[in-house]
């Protein structure tokens, strides 16, 4: 089995250090030019499934290539930094965007940097507020790729929604960090 994910958010927002965090990798400040893959394996039980991790620029100059990787996945995960409103309005065009493309696929709208309460200008209830405006089904998460806090999480629900783990594994499951990565160079 084979599951797509793909993210997408402004520069900065940590969707790197999310991809890093799931699959065991060291975090880098790094930015990430064109669109990084990264393959994880996860076994559970005696099944071995593929998780391909496509993670994109946040730069405008790679926005044209972005749909035909919409196309193909299986999950959308558009972050945003909750110390950031303007990050939070990119996320949102794109939340406009990948729908209008496909609206029968799972995104998942992520608050990241939750580790910085003290600089927070955006909160759950603000982001709920702007997606009712709208009909689409949005799953809204927050976490902190930088300590890890509640970023297991969001990658068991992603899992646990497409049929890769069930509610009896998820409360338990962390994923092995045996990856590979390679780069689609643009």
């Amino acid at each position: 089995m084979r599951t797509k994910i793909l993210l997408l958010g402004d520069k900065g927002v940590g969707k790197t250090s999310l991809v890093n965090r799931w699959t065991g990798k060291r975090q880098t400040a790094d930015p990430t030019v064109g669109i990084e893959v990264t393959s994880h394996m996860i076994q559970i039980q005696n099944n071995i499934h593929r998780v391909r991790l496509s993670d994109t620029s946040g730069k405008d100059c790679y926005r044209t290539l972005l749909d035909t990787y919409i196309v193909s996945t299986n999950v959308v995960v558009i972050v945003y930094d909750v110390t950031s409103k303007p990050s939070l309005e990119v996320a949102i065009t794109w939340v406009k965007h990948a729908t209008s493309i496909l609206n029968e696929i799972p995104i998942y709208l992520v608050g990241n940097k939750i580790d910085r309460e003290s600089k927070r200008t955006v909160y759950p209830e603000t982001v709920r507020h702007m997606l009712s405006e709208w009909s689409f089904d949005i799953m809204i998460h927050e976490c902190s790729a930088a300590t890890g806090e509640k970023a297991r999480d969001l990658y068991s629900s992603i899992l646990l929604n497409q049929g890769v783990i069930d509610s009896e594994i998820w409360t338990t499951y962390v994923p092995r960090t045996d990856s590979q990565s390679s780069c689609v160079c643009v």
